[in-house]
């Protein structure tokens, strides 16, 4: 609430000492945009991704960029980042040229480095007239993953039951939710997910990615996105099982910590992979869960994926 609050502000202050140059006219009374949710969903262009299902399209978005461009003017201009659901002032009326609006994600789970996501599109209206004292509602905002060329999936894991294994090391099994409707739930419409069973006298489990990641740009964006619920904190990073003349190495990029219900999380793993790229084939993704307390419990995965700007 005070992250939208001091924006807010920051915006309305900033509207207003800009509107005499960027605005025609004296506008001092508001209108508003108000945007309700963002939400992935497929694109037939995109039927290139591999092993699309709905857990293919797990989100966490949960704030927007609001960019203008008033009707005439050269340059948008950017009214800030707010939280959703918001009702954004704009010291503007008439119809503008278009309203951009950009998806932006906690990254690594953090509120204070959210990020445009690099791997969803903008969504852009053209035409958007504005009234002052009446809201122009966006609702549900629905944007797409980027299209072939633009991005790859080198790794993907969705747990469905029907599957024969899992692309993670036996230390992972797959629970259904005809079995385990209490942590497969039906409101998250996926079928199954990954389990990883702790033993009290077990200090520490590892599990990996049996398959490899194979990034070739040194410049890609790089990011894993996952759902987790997990009774222990745990490491996400990589794992180079063929460094030729060298030891095994094995780099974490971040600790996740126990929670209490199902969370969404997309993590960069591109300064980790840089690490790396004096040898960038074979490099797996791993995992180790640490049980410092002598409990038992368990780490639920669920729609895994490695995406890669290209």
């Amino acid at each position: 609430m005070k992250f939208y609050k001091l924006t807010l502000f920051l915006v309305v202050v900033g509207v207003l000492l800009t509107s005499c140059s960027k605005f025609e006219g004296d506008q001092t009374i508001p209108a508003y945009i108000s945007v309700d949710a963002i939400r992935v969903v497929d694109d037939p262009a995109n039927s290139w991704l591999p092993g699309q299902n709905e857990g293919f399209y797990s989100q966490l978005i949960d704030a927007v960029q609001i960019q203008l461009l008033p009707a005439g003017a050269s340059s948008e201009v950017v009214l800030g980042t707010f939280q959703l659901p918001c009702s954004v002032p704009v010291l503007q009326q008439g119809t503008l040229d278009r309203v951009r609006i950009v998806p932006v994600v906690k990254q690594n789970g953090i509120a204070a480095t959210r990020i445009y996501y690099p791997f969803y599109r903008e969504k852009v209206l053209n035409g958007v007239t504005l009234v002052p004292t009446d809201t122009t509602r966006l609702d549900t905002v629905e944007t797409t993953y980027l299209g072939s060329g633009l991005m790859s999936v080198p790794f993907h894991e969705y747990f469905e039951p029907e599957q024969n294994g899992t692309r993670l090391s036996s230390a992972v099994e797959i629970l259904s939710r005809a079995q385990n409707p209490d942590i497969v739930s039906i409101d998250r419409c996926d079928h199954g997910c990954g389990r990883v069973h702790v033993t009290a006298d077990q200090s520490q489990v590892n599990f990996w990615a049996l398959d490899s990641i194979c990034l070739a740009n040194s410049g890609s964006a790089v990011y894993l996105e996952m759902d987790y619920w997990s009774d222990f904190n745990f490491s996400v990073g990589f794992n180079n099982p063929m460094v030729q003349g060298g030891s095994n190495e094995i780099k974490s990029a971040m600790v996740l910590y126990a929670n209490s219900g199902w969370q969404k999380i997309y993590i960069n793993l591109g300064k980790l992979w840089s690490y790396y790229n004096y040898y960038h084939y074979g490099i797996r993704l791993y995992f180790t869960v640490l049980n410092s307390s002598g409990k038992e419990g368990n780490v639920y995965l669920d729609n895994m994926k490695v995406v890669v700007t290209q």
